[in-house]
C-alpha cells in the first residue's frame, strides 16, 4: 500500500526524541507528500508556550529547506473534562494546519470537578476489562461534546484510558467530519472497536504518532488491519483516496501557519 502523508508525529519539543527535520526527513524516504509535526498541547505537563515558538520556527526552516514535502504545523491536544473541553481555546485552533484531540497523562487539570469527574475514574478504571456503563457513558458524552465544540481533524487513539461507546462516537465523528485515527502504536485497542465503528460511515487515516523519526510513515501493521476489515476506501492517506477533508477545508495543503510568534 502506498500511502499520502503521516499526520501524528511528535518532536523534542514534547515527548520525542527526533527533531523536526529528522522526521521531514523520515517522511521524504518513505516517499510521503505530507507530514505533520503535532507535538501535545498546553496542558500538557511537559509544555510551555516556548515550545510552540521553538517548533514553529523549526518548521518553518524545514520548509524553506523542503520545498518537495507539505509540513503542517499541528498539535495534539488532550480532553480534560466530561464537558468535552479541551487544552486549547478554540479561537486559538486557527493558528495550527491541523488538530488531533486524544486523551494523556500527564495534565493539567483544569479542576477538582474535572478531577473527580473524569480523571480519577481513567486512573482508576480507564484500562478495566469490565468498565461501567455510567463510565461507558460519561466518556462518551464528553468526547461527542468535545467533537461538537472545536474542528477537530483526527481522534486519536480511540478509547485510551476512557472507555467509550465506539458506535456514538463514531456517528458523530461521520458527522463532523473528524478522521478516527488507525494509530501503529494503538492498534490492538483500536481493533476491538472496528466492528462497532464500520457501520457508521466514518473515514480512518493512518498515523504512526511516532515519537522517533525511525517510525514515522512505519504502517506494516495497520496494513494488515486495513486488509483484514476491507478498509482501503476508507482510509483516506492511501493514495487511492487523495484528499483529507474536514467541515468543509483540505487539510494536506495548508503552507503558512497561523501561529503567532
Amino acid at each position: 500500500m502506498q500511502f499520502y502523508g503521516d499526520y501524528h508525529t511528535h518532536t523534542k519539543n514534547s515527548d520525542g526524541h527526533s527533531t523536526v527535520e529528522e522526521n521531514v526527513l523520515a517522511a521524504k524516504a518513505r516517499g510521503f507528500l505530507d507530514v505533520a509535526i503535532t507535538d501535545h498541547g498546553l496542558g500538557c505537563v511537559i509544555m510551555k508556550e516556548k515550545d510552540f515558538r521553538k517548533c514553529f520556527l523549526e518548521v518553518e526552516e524545514a520548509r524553506k529547506k523542503h520545498p518537495d514535502i507539505n509540513i503542517l504545523f499541528g498539535i495534539e491536544n488532550t480532553i480534560i473534562d466530561a464537558d468535552g473541553l479541551i487544552d486549547m481555546p478554540v479561537e486559538r485552533m486557527e493558528e495550527f494546519d491541523i488538530h488531533i484531540v486524544g486523551f494523556h497523562f500527564p495534565i493539567r487539570i483544569p479542576s477538582g470537578k474535572a478531577f473527580r469527574e473524569f480523571w480519577l475514574p481513567a486512573l482508576l478504571h480507564g484500562n478495566s476489562d469490565k468498565p461501567s456503563r455510567e463510565l461507558i457513558e460519561r466518556n462518551t458524552r464528553a468526547h461527542i461534546k468535545m467533537l461538537e465544540k472545536y474542528p477537530v481533524d483526527i481522534l486519536a487513539h480511540i478509547g485510551d484510558h476512557t472507555p467509550l461507546d465506539a458506535k456514538e462516537v463514531a456517528k458523530a465523528c461521520a458527522d463532523l467530519g473528524t478522521y478516527i485515527e488507525l494509530n501503529s502504536k494503538h492498534l490492538p485497542q483500536c481493533e476491538k472497536m472496528l466492528d462497532a465503528m464500520l457501520g457508521t460511515g466514518v473515514q480512518f487515516i493512518a498515523d504512526s504518532d511516532g515519537h522517533r523519526a525511525e517510525r514515522v510513515g512505519e504502517f506494516s501493521d495497520t496494513e494488515k488491519l486495513i486488509e483484514k476489515f476491507g478498509l482501503q476506501d476508507r482510509v483516506v492517506n492511501l493514495r487511492t483516496n487523495f484528499y483529507l477533508r474536514s467541515k468543509g477545508r483540505e487539510i494536506i495543503r495548508p503552507t503558512v501557519s497561523g501561529y503567532k510568534i
